[in-house]
């Protein structure tokens, strides 16, 4: 009888095959522990195990970028593929499609067994936190782009301090890159210098949704950043780990835009009343003086004391006048002040160069700083003193200076 001999390849092409003919192998859920998690060009290779036995796993790009869970050893998992072989080694193994934890006890046990080891180590240290600068002049913002949240942020700061300045470095806030992105953020802001004060976060959301402010690649970069952070998290109830390693935490990201921009319009009332107070007081001295020398006028015989009660009415009066002078001085020198505040906020304002010429170029709503933004035949827009145009690169003339 004569031998069929077959190649390893056909072999294993031909039980791949049978594997996915398989109605059950073929969408399948699958229970266990996580162990053995790697990352290879945004594919995620681990295990899963029980107690008696263990399965090969992949997961590629396209499903990992949208998992909402921290790849931990021992996370209990149920994950969701097809069982296939791979064909160069002859090792079966699952596909997946889709994972999450075992119930939410799961992240919120994986939660608190971090937060435990990170305070043991000290990063959330009250001692070690830095106090807001209390006048900023310029504000960095850690982020996704086109959200809710950033716009806020973008236009309280700006109501309340018309002249700050702010550096907007966006990243991924969700998804299996997420806590890298944010770190990356962070640590560009800390190299760029600028910013005296961060604020990192993103609106609100489930407990999956935020875990990337769970995670500790994000906690550490927070914790050594060089910059005073603020946790703009939008979950007003709600603890991320980021939140205490934080400098300070705000509720939402609007509210941590209020904390950390100064309100230009109490400045401006508080030198008021600080005006109308220096005023009172030396009105109520001036009021006191005369009081009182009128008591002595009424209880002293006017014959012997007229030449005396004339000299201090005549030194009242001179004291009068230095003091109303010292409050005009006073008042001048206030005004001057608030006037060369006023001056400088005008002058900080970003869209004054507009009125001499300058037009601010932006492409996909971020500004355009180098012609290393943009391609050819790009669309721009250019905002000029009275409206926007829309423009077309046609070419490029220039060196390539770095960016930051």
């Amino acid at each position: 009888m004569e031998r069929k001999i077959y190649p390893v390849s056909q072999v294993n092409r031909y039980v791949n095959a049978i594997l996915h003919e398989d109605r059950i192998l073929s969408g399948i859920w699958i229970t266990g522990e996580l162990s053995n998690c790697s990352m290879s060009r945004g594919h995620l290779y681990f295990t899963i195990k029980d107690a008696e036995g263990a399965i090969s796993c992949v997961m590629f790009a396209s499903y990992a970028q949208s998992l909402k869970l921290n790849m931990e050893e021992g996370l209990a998992v149920n994950a969701y593929g097809e069982i296939g072989l791979y064909e160069k080694t002859g090792r079966y193994q699952l596909n997946v499609r889709q994972m999450e934890p075992v119930g939410q006890g799961a992240l919120y046990q994986a939660y608190l067994k971090l937060k435990d080891r990170l305070e043991q180590e000290g990063l959330f240290a009250q001692e070690k936190k830095r106090k807001i600068p209390p006048f900023i002049q310029t504000l960095g913002i850690v982020t996704a782009p086109n959200k809710a949240a950033v716009r806020d942020m973008i236009q309280i700061a700006r109501r309340r301090f018309p002249g700050i300045r702010i550096i907007f470095c966006p990243v991924q806030v969700q998804g299996v890159y997420a806590s890298a992105s944010i770190a990356d953020g962070i640590r560009r802001m800390n190299e760029d210098g600028r910013a005296e004060v961060l604020l990192v976060g993103r609106g609100g959301g489930s407990i999956e949704d935020l875990w990337a402010f769970n995670e500790e690649t994000t906690v550490r970069a927070i914790a050594g950043s060089r910059i005073p952070v603020i946790s703009a998290v939008g979950h007003e109830t709600d603890f991320t780990l980021a939140d205490f390693a934080a400098d300070l935490r705000a509720p939402t990201p609007s509210a941590a835009a209020e904390l950390a921009v100064p309100d230009v319009q109490v400045l401006l009332d508080r030198v008021a009343e600080e005006q109308q107070r220096i005023r009172m007081l030396l009105r109520s001295r001036i009021d006191q003086s005369r009081s009182t020398l009128r008591l002595y006028q009424d209880v002293l015989s006017p014959r012997m004391l007229r030449l005396r009660l004339e000299q201090t009415l005549q030194q009242i009066t001179s004291e009068e006048d230095a003091m109303e002078r010292c409050i005009k001085e006073r008042i001048r020198t206030l005004r001057n002040t608030l006037e060369q505040h006023t001056s400088d906020l005008h002058l900080m304002d970003p869209y004054r160069p507009l009125s001499r010429g300058y037009s601010i170029l932006t492409h996909n709503h971020q500004i355009v700083r180098s012609i290393q933004d943009v391609d050819d035949q790009a669309v721009l827009e250019a905002r000029l003193k009275d409206g926007t145009l829309t423009v077309q690169v046609m070419g490029k003339d220039g060196q390539d200076d770095g960016q930051v």
